[in-house]
């Protein structure tokens, strides 16, 4: 080998080995800027002035290290988490604003797009009343439950957020702000300026809750009523018998014909005293194997192992429980709705949304059970035995 090459070849590794020694020395210089800036924001004796320091100093080392910036998000969403929880009783006097630690740890996620990117921000149940979120970034962001009132969200874009059971009322402001794809399922909106909200479809509107004094974007339409059934395509419902009483799991069952066993069908309880605004507890009906759904067999009947009609302080309304077949998009509404709604508490439908067919109804009264946990559980199980799967 010339002699020039391995000069060459010497100085390449001693790059390296330079190189090297810099990064390490980097990750060490990071990874004590992560320790002293979380002991900051963790000091008891510290004050919010002081907190909101270490955060600033992870803000700063999220713009100089990609590898840091996962952790960073994970450390900043749990700080607001803890200490901005969503009071467990609903707020009776004006909001303060945010104190310093928290609407920077607020300001730090919602102005740097690397952190969206990053890692998915859970700010689940947190209290974000009067805070700075002008032109935040929180695509994807999961915000199930958080309390908006009097925030600032003028311009910020929630781009597919998860903004399920969310509260906005109260003085917020929404111009400009982007929604597009955000999930709204039991968002509250009643009473409040949403004029100025962008990317919404009347589907993301259906299980908002709104008040008449609730002002809605100009572009969004009232849906149109569910078309009729195709020619040939028909659903019964036997059991109950219209006008009956009901128990809260009753049995439901009817007849079906020139369906494609393909077609997803769904069950609805809806109160009888005001079609358009109450619909609750939708129900997955078409699949085989779906618990709390319908079975269709090859005589032309179908069943339902469990069917849930209003809850317990329900006794005496009237109700009326619907079949209706879906295209993709209403599928998956209902299918969202069905797995938010624990947390959220089912809200009520303010309509059916775009891609529902009505094939069938029957209005019902629930009726008042005094049976115990145990009997109720042991009345389902029989009535989950006689309803066999196809």
């Amino acid at each position: 080998m010339p002699s020039t090459t391995r000069a060459q070849d010497v100085a390449a590794r001693a790059q390296q080995v330079e190189a090297r020694a810099y990064e390490l020395d980097q990750q060490s210089k990071h990874s004590d800027q992560f320790i002293k800036a979380v002991q900051m924001m963790t000091d008891a004796s510290s004050t919010p002035d002081g907190r909101a320091g270490g955060i600033y100093s992870l803000e700063q080392l999220g713009l100089a290290s990609s590898d840091n910036r996962g952790p960073i998000v994970e450390t900043l969403t749990a700080y607001i988490r803890t200490h901005s929880k969503r009071p467990a009783s609903a707020p009776t006097s004006p909001p303060d604003q945010p104190t310093t630690d928290i609407q920077a740890a607020i300001s730090v996620l919602a102005r740097n797009s690397w952190a969206s990117r990053a890692q998915a921000l859970d700010l689940t149940g947190v209290d974000l009343r009067a805070a700075d979120l002008r032109r935040a970034k929180l695509q994807r962001a999961t915000l199930i439950r958080a309390l908006f009132a009097d925030a600032d969200l003028t311009g910020a874009d929630l781009t597919g957020a998860n903004l399920a059971g969310a509260d906005f009322r109260g003085r917020t402001k929404l111009t400009q702000t982007t929604m597009k794809d955000a999930i709204l399922v039991g968002a509250h909106m009643e009473s409040i300026d949403a004029s100025g909200l962008s990317g919404l479809d009347v589907d993301q509107l259906a299980a908002v809750s709104t008040s008449p004094q609730t002002i809605l974007p100009s572009y969004v339409q009232q849906p149109t009523p569910p078309p009729p059934p195709p020619p040939g395509e028909s659903v019964t419902i036997s059991t109950p018998s219209a006008g009956g009483e009901v128990s809260i799991t009753p049995e439901i069952a009817g007849s079906w014909m020139g369906i494609d066993t393909d077609t997803t069908l769904w069950m609805i309880t809806q109160f009888a005293v005001d079609q358009n605004t109450a619909l609750s507890y939708p129900q997955g009906v078409s699949f085989p194997n779906y618990r709390n759904g319908l079975n269709r067999q090859s005589d032309g009947s179908w069943c339902t192992e469990r069917g849930y009609v209003g809850a317990g302080a329900d006794t005496g309304k009237e109700f009326t429980i619907l079949v209706v077949g879906v295209n993709k998009s209403a599928d998956d509404f209902f299918r969202k709705y069905l797995e938010l709604g624990p947390r959220i508490g089912f809200p009520a439908l303010r309509y059916l949304p775009s891609g529902t067919t009505v094939y069938a109804s029957v209005a019902v009264k629930r009726s008042s059970t005094n049976l115990s946990a145990a009997a109720q559980y042991e009345a389902e199980q029989e009535q989950a035995a006689a309803c066999p799967h196809s």
